[in-house]
């Protein structure tokens, strides 16, 4: 099925996105998009009122917003992207999915999860892996030595942990 998501990402997102802001809701093929997290992690609905914003005038209107390719406006509601390249958009939905799934982490815990969801690698966490709070604690603490399958398997853990232990996880 990656391959066929491969294609539609390629397909929809090739012709430029119009330099206005348009419903994520209202992309064609997102479900497909969505269906990558949720399907691996847990199923949430896809939020209804997040834009997506293309083009360079949106980035002045966020703190550091210069510097960036891509970036996740909570507080407009909106993924801002320069262009439409495949790969920002997928990190930045998979910024709004940890936000959804678990909660609004730190940018040095997020970052790396987000990186490790955005690529489309052929890597899948284990669900047959159930992990002790205190092997999930463990992991939590090594995270930065992990390639992204070892990333997706330490989230797919946590998420699907009970909350006093996913809560305990040092955010830093």
């Amino acid at each position: 099925m990656k391959p066929v998501i491969g294609l539609i990402f390629n397909f929809v997102l090739a012709a430029p996105l119009p330099a206005a802001c348009i419903p994520l809701n209202g992309m064609p093929s997102i479900d497909a998009y969505w269906q990558q997290y949720t399907g691996m992690f847990g199923r949430i609905p896809l939020p209804s009122e997040i834009q997506v914003c293309t083009g360079k005038k949106y980035f002045h209107e966020i703190k550091g917003g210069a510097a960036l390719k891509s970036a996740l406006d909570r507080k407009r509601m909106r993924i801002l992207l320069r262009n439409s390249a495949i790969q920002p958009f997928m990190h930045e939905l998979a910024h709004l999915y940890l936000d959804l799934r678990w909660k609004v982490l730190p940018y040095s815990v997020s970052e790396p999860f987000a990186e490790a969801l955005a690529h489309t690698d052929a890597c899948e966490p284990d669900h047959n892996q159930s992990l002790a709070a205190e092997d999930i604690n463990r992991v939590w603490r090594d995270r930065g030595a992990l390639d992204r399958c070892q990333l997706r398997s330490l989230l797919w853990a946590v998420l699907h942990t009970d909350t006093e232990t996913r809560n305990a996880l040092p955010l830093r």
